[in-house]
């Protein structure tokens, strides 16, 4: 990790999707059965749309690095907000399926360009990091969120959400630049 700057960006970019993601978790379904009076079923077809659309990122995505992680990342956030402020079942809907999608393409993409970038020696201990930068965002975010959807709403809270994962877009840009240097910086030495 310390000889890859481009991985302490991208950390902090997980952070900042994983203090999202537990309130968009929590909170999607409730604000579709409070906001829309969106039957259950419903939730059955957001959730086959959000698979479907996953796998059609997951190709289009595959290879594009970490460019192709923050256009995933600006697309959860776009999504997001859309979804906190859409006063309609059917663009929240949308923005529910893409926002699934996104953030389940990301994952791959994101395994792939660590694997390719870290050393088999370091990988495990990378992934671990990972995980660890993941969980405790989620334990730092989630409550925060709950209370401000508690407080002020479930729109205010899937919008912090939102600017959360608007959070994470600088920081993948940075992973990309130091990425991209590096890897010239190889090259030259080659």
């Amino acid at each position: 990790m310390r000889k890859r700057p481009a991985l302490w960006f991208l950390m902090g970019a997980v952070a900042c999707s994983a203090v999202a993601s537990e309130g968009i978790d929590r909170l999607t379904q409730l604000h579709f059965t409070q906001a829309f009076g969106t039957p259950f079923v419903w939730f059955g077809a957001i959730s086959i749309g959000a698979m479907v659309a996953a796998i059609l990122l997951t190709q289009v995505t595959d290879g594009t690095g970490m460019r192709g992680l923050a256009v995933l990342q600006v697309g959860a956030a776009v999504s997001a907000f859309v979804l906190a402020a859409s006063g309609w079942f059917w663009p929240a809907a949308v923005a529910s399926v893409l926002l699934s999608a996104v953030r389940d393409a990301a994952r791959p993409t994101m395994i792939t360009w660590i694997t390719e970038r870290t050393e088999p020696g370091s990988r495990a201990t990378v992934f671990s990091f990972l995980g660890q930068v993941d969980a405790a965002g989620e334990m730092a975010g989630g409550p925060p969120l709950g209370l401000t959807a508690e407080r002020y709403g479930i729109r205010v809270a899937l919008g912090a959400a939102a600017g959360a994962l608007a959070g994470g877009v600088p920081l993948l840009g940075l992973a990309a630049s130091k990425s991209e240097s590096a890897s010239v910086r190889q090259a030259a030495t080659e």
